[in-house]
């Protein structure tokens, strides 16, 4: 599963509206962000709250994000695996390929083993594995990159 860094972008600009990408800030401690994309402001889609648009492979994979989105703010998910670089990184990227496989379902992707794909990723995640999966993402001011063998990355500036 390869994810082409400008077509998610443009992708979650479709999807998600420009108000969709919040800027990326240093936290306190210098860490990277938690995770730069917001989508409270498409209401409960992707919840099964009956949405017709919305199939249930992207509402499983949305409960998922949202859970992990959670997870970092009220500490469970730190609770799991230890708060550090390694594992922000590693959530980061396991959230952008939860959307990455999301926006493939809108779009009409065959979605038949998408849930089985993120079990196992969330798994890896969990192992504080490396998910397989080479990620780079440009932003406008800042390059997410994730390398699926080691599970070093992060963010840098452009």
């Amino acid at each position: 599963m390869a994810i082409v860094a400008g077509a998610l972008l443009v992708l979650g600009l479709v999807a998600g509206g420009v108000g969709s990408i919040v800027s990326l800030i240093d936290t306190e401690d210098g860490a990277a962000p938690a995770f730069p994309f917001d989508n409270s402001d498409q209401g409960d889609a992707g919840q099964g709250d009956g949405d017709p648009d919305v199939g249930p492979v992207e509402a499983s994979l949305q409960a998922k994000i949202d859970e992990y989105k959670e997870g970092q703010v009220d500490g469970w998910l730190w609770a799991k695996i230890p708060d550090n670089e390694y594992n922000r990184t590693a959530v980061t990227a396991f959230l952008y390929l939860l959307i990455d496989m999301k926006l493939a379902a809108s779009f009409g992707a065959d979605t038949s083993t998408y849930l089985d794909d993120a079990d196992a990723l969330e798994q890896k995640l969990l192992n504080q594995e490396p998910l397989g999966t080479d990620i780079s993402i440009k932003l406008s001011d800042r390059t997410f990159t994730y390398d699926g063998e080691t599970g070093e990355g992060g963010f840098t500036d452009n």
